[in-house]
């Protein structure tokens, strides 16, 4: 049988927030009408008596007039809704393809959303380079902002300043060849806080550069 995706709902407390929140972030649009709706029709389609929703159709951007849209709806009667985390069974996060991850994560905290993971650089063998961050909209919803880059043979250099365009290096940064690594161990001490990202990058030997985000600045092993 012929199928086409047609829309995601999420049911908002407050939609008329979420839905500017996501048009004013990912540039959705709204879909007229807004809805009213309630009766014995949809008593019996939700199966909650008493039922009543209202909110919007947003259409998601990247497919045109005739693509899928997010179905936000606010119920006049709901529930607390539970912690959900990137691991909770069920529905977990939609995602949005962005040109610059790191910008559209601050644009979500400029607009009332928040962090749920640190932005992240990592090869997916096969499909390329992955950027990307887990952040939540301001009703906690998790979003990923992601974009990919394929992958071709790439001078040091040229690594190291998509790395800095993309927030994951520092200007604070120093870059350290693996042969000063050791005779510099000491720049990090077993107080500094450290968030390692690893990524395989395909050079001559297909190596892996480890970035190392100290407390009072960066070091690159390379």
């Amino acid at each position: 049988m012929p199928t086409k995706y047609a829309h995601t709902n999420l049911i908002a407390k407050d939609w008329r927030r979420l839905s500017a929140f996501y048009q004013d972030v990912f540039g959705c649009v709204p879909v007229p009408p807004e809805r009213d709706l309630s009766g014995e029709w949809l008593d019996k389609a939700t199966g909650i008596n008493g039922s009543h929703i209202s909110g919007i159709h947003l259409r998601l951007p990247g497919y045109g007039d005739d693509g899928p849209t997010l179905e936000l709806f606010h119920y006049g009667s709901m529930p607390e809704h539970p912690a959900v985390n990137p691991n909770t069974p069920g529905f977990s996060h939609m995602a949005f393809l962005v040109d610059d991850a790191a910008a559209a994560a601050r644009a979500v905290f400029e607009n009332g959303g928040s962090a749920v993971g640190e932005l992240t650089v990592r090869e997916v063998t096969g499909v390329g380079l992955l950027t990307f961050q887990y952040v939540a909209d301001p009703e906690g919803n998790i979003i990923e902002v992601q974009n990919w880059k394929k992958l071709i043979p790439q001078t040091e250099p040229d690594i190291e300043g998509e790395w800095r365009k993309t927030g994951v290096l520092s200007d604070k940064t120093k870059i350290i060849p693996s042969r000063q690594q050791e005779q510099e161990s000491t720049t990090t001490s077993q107080n500094d806080k450290i968030l390692v990202a690893t990524v395989g990058l395909p050079r001559s030997g297909k190596s892996t550069w480890a970035v190392s985000q100290a407390l009072h600045g960066s070091v690159i092993s390379i």
